[in-house]
């Protein structure tokens, strides 16, 4: 998905829409309540994929770019639109969970008929419409939203935020096969409080020393108005803060965080998951930054919220943690 910081609040709030509206299609295409597991789920989609859609997944190698960019999936028809079936062609040079996401994106164009893809017919007005930057942009964006609310329904992604006191870590743990920073986002994107997120790639030289930090996404979000910038350097400026501590150890941490205000002078304490990553797949970094031809990266995630938000979570989960009289 792109980067938090380039989307507006109307945009997010239309693709939750859509992506709701999209998976209740599905779920009762397939007879499931909201109660189904998530392999309940993956098998239903595989059958539908295969047997139903003849779509037939397939692992690959060797695979092409795209505007110097590399790609985790695209779709081959067998004919001038969907209904022919085809082949869901995956590269096998992303790790396994990346192809996951892969895979149910590719599913959402396919099933969800709003979505224009390629097609073989240069002249039809989807294969057009592909060729068009800002539009196929909107398009990847919806596929992204329609697979993300597949892969972690919002509304029990909330349920597990309250439950699990909105422990990022136990979060992560109930969707390990998930690009990580795609649940954090996908956090950010659903939850009841306003958070902020920040995606740091480090690239490194053959002897493991970091050589450039790319700010890949940095925002705060709070569910009502435009995503707006974090102060990623005010952070990073604190030794004491999770994102300091994690890029210093090279080790996760999460902790209150003091970060000062450099416009007023104001210091305001949060609470953050930080979570640092070693050797991250090149394709990945390649995949979301082209220009970089580095082979050795590492990444940098944090999440996190305000005190009085994280007072205001744990109040709420010991109210509903006490057992009833």
């Amino acid at each position: 998905m792109k980067p938090m910081r380039m989307l507006s609040h109307s945009e997010i709030q239309y693709g939750l829409e859509k992506g709701n509206q999209f998976v209740k299609r599905v779920l009762e295409s397939f007879g499931l309540n909201n109660s189904f597991t998530p392999e309940e789920l993956e098998k239903e989609i595989r059958q539908d994929m295969v047997v139903t859609m003849q779509f037939k997944p397939e692992g690959h190698s060797s695979f092409p770019e795209k505007n110097g960019k590399k790609v985790s999936s695209f779709i081959n028809l067998n004919g001038v639109d969907r209904k022919a079936g085809g082949t869901i062609m995956l590269n096998k040079q992303f790790p396994i969970n990346y192809l996951r996401e892969a895979l149910f994106h590719e599913y959402a164009h396919i099933k969800d008929e709003r979505l224009p893809i390629h097609t073989t017919d240069k002249n039809a007005f989807n294969s057009k419409a592909t060729f068009e930057k800002f539009y196929m942009e909107h398009i990847e964006f919806l596929a992204d939203m329609d697979a993300y609310t597949l892969m972690m329904p919002p509304e029990k992604l909330k349920e597990q935020l309250l439950q699990k006191a909105y422990n990022i870590d136990e979060i992560i743990k109930n969707h390990s096969n998930i690009e990580k920073s795609s649940v954090l986002q996908w956090i950010v994107i659903n939850s009841h409080l306003p958070c902020h997120f920040i995606y740091i790639v480090l690239e490194k030289d053959a002897k493991n020393n970091i050589k450039q930090r790319i700010d890949y996404d940095n925002c705060y979000y709070d569910q009502q108005t435009d995503p707006a910038p974090f102060p990623v350097d005010t952070i990073l400026a604190d030794a004491n803060s999770a994102a300091s501590t994690a890029l210093r150890t090279k080790k996760d941490a999460h902790r209150l965080s003091m970060i000062n205000d450099t416009t007023s002078n104001n210091a305001t304490s949060y609470y953050c998951y930080a979570y640092y990553e070693q050797d991250v797949s090149k394709d990945i970094i390649h995949n979301i930054i082209p220009y970089l031809t580095g082979h050795h990266y590492d990444r940098l995630l944090v999440i996190g919220w305000t005190k009085n938000y994280h007072d205001m979570i744990m109040n709420f989960y010991k109210c509903i943690s006490q057992p009833k009289p």
